[in-house]
């Protein structure tokens, strides 16, 4: 404890002394005016031996100096006690006062200002003064330390965000030109020099895959601006294997250093991404990072236009398949019948050449070759009918003025409210096909003055198409020979999963209703037990 608070205990020690000065000095006057009263006592019994003056004599007093001298002291003394008693408390009442202060000072805010140090903080040895100036230059430095870091991260932030903001543009720039138009080997060129461009690197290329090369229709490698050292004399395609990057320092001693990355497709690599550099090129994180997103932006486009070519496909197949259907469902069952007729009427002209059996076969004949050339004439038609690249939208809107045209004056108004409902090209083709043979049977044969064609999407995600017609109504045909284009109607909407209605109108016309829920919403309907 001494040795911790050094001068807080030498101020207590001389305020011990000045306390005990004060004391010493009163004592000293005690033992003065006791010597200087005994020493008068003396004189004055010297004196009235020497006089021969009684003691009692009643005017001693008056002649005897010695007596009024000793008198004079003994009054005076008491003053001089109390003055100097009085010095002596105030004395030590001042000295209690520094000591308290003293230790509120020296100790008590001392030890409050080292308790701010952080634990473990090594104190300096000396004083209270010096520990509490060491403590000062140590949290001074401290702080200096701690705004230097503070300032190096504010910069550090900064650089990084700056960076930041450089990779999003690269990568921004890099998006544009690969959904700007289909992706091609002049765009993938144009991605890869704005890569090099922000990277600082020499030389960036893509050696594509079989997959690739066919999807971009170009060789197996795109190099911008130049062909890079390890794609010069090598294909690194088979190599790379299943790795998901690698960094290579060219072996032949032309000093460049390259970042190779692979596109996947599923588990299948379609291309490399391969980036050079000078051998001094430093692939920081930040850059491999860079690199690798790109490589995966390309990768998508990749995968969009091969997807694209596969739909565009199975959309062929499926508009071959529809094709087929259509021939099945209308020709081959026309030309059966006629096939049956004209076996009646060689049974008929060997029995009777000229009977009313025979003209009747005939005419049967004759009906069913107008009807399979009318639905010949239907499916030429409906077969010329193009999706547009606004898809089944851009075709409802050619389909109404084709027939508005056709028509001669009725009024026909299109609404379409299937925003967010997607639809594969069989929907959307079926769909298109029902609207036009609706629109065709009302131009021909309804004699209706305004039309109205809906398709909207349902609360369920059903579409729902119907054309309304204000025309004089449906008459179902009779006859050997059915509908045709009514069965073909039925037909697309079973192969849609939904059901087609007729439907008369109460105030006057038909209605032809198509309601089926598309294969998007499938999943949906099965969770909900549809």
């Amino acid at each position: 404890m001494l040795a911790s608070y050094p001068l807080f205990w030498a101020l207590s020690g001389l305020c011990a002394i000045v306390c005990v000065a004060p004391a010493l000095m009163l004592t000293g006057s005690v033992l003065l005016a006791d010597f200087t009263l005994d020493g008068l006592r003396d004189l004055e019994a010297a004196w009235r031996v020497s006089s021969a003056v009684p003691v009692d004599a009643g005017d001693a007093t008056s002649r005897n100096p010695a007596q009024a001298l000793r008198q004079i002291v003994e009054s005076r003394q008491a003053q001089t006690l109390l003055l100097q008693c009085l010095c002596m408390v105030l004395t030590i009442a001042v000295a209690a006062g520094l000591a308290c202060r003293g230790w509120s000072v020296l100790v008590r805010r001392v030890d409050s200002a080292l308790s701010l140090l952080p634990p473990g903080t090594p104190v300096a040895s000396g004083d209270e003064i010096d520990r509490l100036t060491q403590a000062v230059i140590r949290l001074a430095a401290r702080r200096a330390g701690t705004d230097a870091e503070a300032d190096w991260q504010r910069g550090f932030n900064a650089e990084l965000a700056r960076r930041n903001a450089e990779d999003l543009h690269c990568l921004n720039l890099v998006a544009e030109l690969l959904e700007s138009a289909p992706p091609s080997a002049f765009t993938m060129a144009k991605a890869l020099d704005v890569l090099v461009h922000k990277l600082g690197a020499g030389a960036a290329a893509l050696q594509l895959g079989v997959h690739a090369q066919r999807a971009l229709h170009c060789e197996d490698v795109v190099a911008a601006p130049r062909l890079p050292v390890c794609l010069a004399h090598s294909r690194l395609l088979a190599e790379i294997g299943a790795m998901s990057m690698r960094q290579d320092i060219a072996a032949d001693g032309s000093g460049v250093r390259s970042l190779v990355a692979p596109i996947r497709r599923d588990d299948e690599t379609i291309a490399l991404l391969v980036v050079e550099g000078p051998d001094a090129f430093d692939f920081d994180p930040a850059r491999v990072v860079l690199v690798r997103t790109v490589a995966r932006l390309i990768a998508l486009a990749l995968v969009g236009v091969s997807r694209g070519h596969e739909e565009r496909r199975v959309a062929l197949l499926e508009e071959r398949a529809a094709i087929a259907r259509e021939l099945h469902d209308s020709l081959a069952q026309s030309l059966a019948f006629l096939k049956i007729q004209v076996a009646r009427l060689q049974v008929a002209l060997r029995e009777a050449p000229g009977s009313e059996t025979t003209a009747a076969v005939a005419f049967q004949v004759r009906d069913g070759v107008s009807s399979v050339y009318r639905q010949v004439k239907e499916l030429i038609a409906a077969f010329r009918v193009q999706m547009g690249s606004r898809g089944l939208v851009e075709a409802l809107h050619q389909a109404v003025a084709e027939f508005g045209q056709k028509s001669g004056g009725i009024a026909i108004a299109l609404d379409i409210r299937i925003e967010g409902c997607r639809l594969t090209v069989n929907e959307e083709f079926h769909l298109l096909q029902v609207v036009r043979e609706a629109l065709s049977n009302t131009v021909r044969h309804a004699r209706a003055t305004h039309v109205q064609v809906s398709v909207a999407t349902l609360p369920g995600g059903a579409v729902l198409a119907s054309v309304d017609d204000d025309g004089k109504g449906f008459l179902p045909v009779t006859g050997e020979i059915p509908h045709y284009g009514l069965a073909i109607m039925r037909e697309r909407a079973q192969s849609l999963g939904g059901h087609l209605q007729v439907v008369p109108l109460p105030a006057g016309g038909t209605r032809v209703c198509l309601e089926f829920v598309p294969e998007s919403m499938a999943p949906e309907r099965a969770a909900r037990g549809l």
